[in-house]
């Protein structure tokens, strides 16, 4: 691919490495066997526009050019026809200085990368990726320049050129931000690295990152799952609090073996559930197997027992979370059926006012009869006056009712929210809306009430504007007028 394009049939003693952000190749030419400059318009097509590529020409003379970019024909010309020994050698160096666009990255020679990132310590290795992270911090696509056999983790694919099943559901922002947030590890910002951009999740026999990528899952594993965590140049460590025990851990960084079951702990405290609940949880029973290895210790037995245990403590917690539901749908039911009576309320007061009026107007006309008065008499000025006194006091009766009412329904909401408030620290947000059924039965029970007072309030002032125009009307003398 790539290396074959450089490759011409006349090239000689070529020499390439790669390191991660960078390509380098070395090799020379004959005087009379030198190219034409299609070949380097050639090598130019090959890279694309992410890298920066440069093309340095020497003689022995050390006389040098630089040839950037396929437009550079005439100075190609103009060196290598100047007069040179037939057995004279023109070295060619091509520097491609790579970077991350899109999520993409370049490697040129795969065996020559593979051989470099093998050869660093470990250490280093995870500062190369996490340098790489840093620039694509969602997933990284290896464009590999040569024949390999594809195989992704959960947030790397390495591919060749051109292939296009580079998909991923993780949300590794989520994930992220989720250990920042869980986790107390000292270095986060430096190492931005998660287990889950090392599981292999589809390998071959012999993948030469199968036993590097194994070991940077483990300890990013161990870090996560740890109460607190640091990683040094050389050391990692971290610390298991559990009940009545405290225990630091300190490992030498080269010196970690694969643990599988690590990076299964890891991904069960970090996958649903609550996080802060598993890790106390786990830490518990890591503490009580008290191991002076931790990270080898780990084994399918205390997978099951975490998680054992974890369904217990669920358990426990479903009866009190079921009770207290109970005891808040109780509540519930009770400060809307309080509402219910406050709806009547103010039907009641008119009635009642209604039905006083009427006493009193009937105790004037009783005592008219039993002094012989005439009825046609009875709506005296004086009668006048006070029956449209009673009025106004009914008129001043019902905003005392308005207020009253208003000011118990204020106190019922209050009273409502205060209990929603109440259970922030135990229910999440969205258990709290489903509870409380996003306070849906409460708004309805406020609007039916707000509709019932605007129409028991209408109701009553037209009484008592129709009574007042009855008494002027029926009035011997009106205060008002003579209608």
């Amino acid at each position: 691919m790539f290396e074959n394009t450089i490759k011409e049939e006349h090239i000689i003693n070529f020499d390439s490495s790669e390191r991660v952000k960078i390509y380098i190749a070395n090799f020379d030419f004959e005087v009379g066997k030198l190219p034409l400059f299609q070949y380097f318009k050639n090598i130019f097509i090959e890279i694309p526009q992410r890298d920066n590529i440069k093309i340095t020409l020497s003689n022995e003379d050390d006389e040098i050019v630089y040839i950037n970019n396929d437009r550079d024909e005439n100075l190609y010309n103009n060196f290598i026809n100047k007069e040179y020994e037939n057995d004279e050698l023109i070295h060619i160096k091509i520097e491609i200085n790579k970077s991350i666009q899109n999520n993409t990255f370049s490697i040129y020679s795969y065996d020559k990368f593979v051989q470099d990132i093998t050869q660093l310590q470990l250490n280093s290795i995870i500062e190369a990726f996490s340098v790489l992270y840093k620039d694509s911090p969602e997933y990284i696509i290896f464009e590999v320049f040569s024949d390999i056999i594809p195989f992704k983790t959960k947030t790397m694919f390495f591919s060749p050129k051109g292939y296009e099943n580079c998909i991923t559901n993780f949300n590794r922002i989520k994930r992220l931000e989720e250990c920042r947030l869980y986790s107390d590890f000292k270095l986060f910002s430096k190492y931005t690295l998660l287990p889950d951009d090392f599981y292999i999740e589809n390998n071959f026999e012999n993948n030469p990152f199968t036993s590097i990528f194994s070991k940077i899952r483990t300890i990013f594993s161990f870090l996560f799952i740890s109460y607190s965590s640091t990683v040094d140049n050389s050391n990692i460590k971290g610390n298991i609090n559990g009940q009545g025990f405290k225990e630091d851990y300190i490992y030498d960084l080269n010196s970690i073996q694969e643990n599988s079951i690590a990076f299964d702990i890891y991904n069960w405290t970090y996958t649903d559930g609550n996080i802060i609940d598993k890790k106390i949880l786990l830490n518990n029973i890591l503490s009580v197997s008290n191991k002076s290895d931790i990270i080898n210790s780990l084994d399918e037995s205390i997978l099951n027992s975490i998680k054992f245990n974890y369904n217990l403590y669920l358990k426990k917690n479903m009866y009190e979370y079921l009770d207290m539901k109970n005891k808040v749908a109780n509540f519930i039911t009770e400060i809307v059926s309080k509402m219910g009576e406050y709806e009547m309320i103010l039907l009641e007061k008119f009635k009642s006012n209604i039905f006083a009026i009427f006493i009193f107007l009937f105790t004037i006309i009783l005592n008219n009869v039993v002094s012989n008065k005439s009825i046609t008499n009875i709506f005296t000025r004086e009668i006048t006056i006070l029956l449209e006194f009673t009025l106004a006091s009914s008129l001043i009766y019902l905003i005392i009712c308005v207020i009253e009412l208003n000011h118990k329904l204020k106190r019922v909401f209050e009273s409502y929210y205060k209990l929603k408030y109440n259970y922030n620290n135990i229910f999440t947000e969205n258990e709290l809306e489903k509870i409380f059924e996003n306070d849906k039965i409460i708004k309805e029970t406020k609007k039916k009430i707000n509709k019932a007072e605007v129409i028991y309030t209408i109701m009553w002032v037209l009484f008592l504007i129709v009574s007042f125009f009855v008494i002027e009307k029926i009035s011997l003398s009106p205060t008002i007028i003579k209608l």
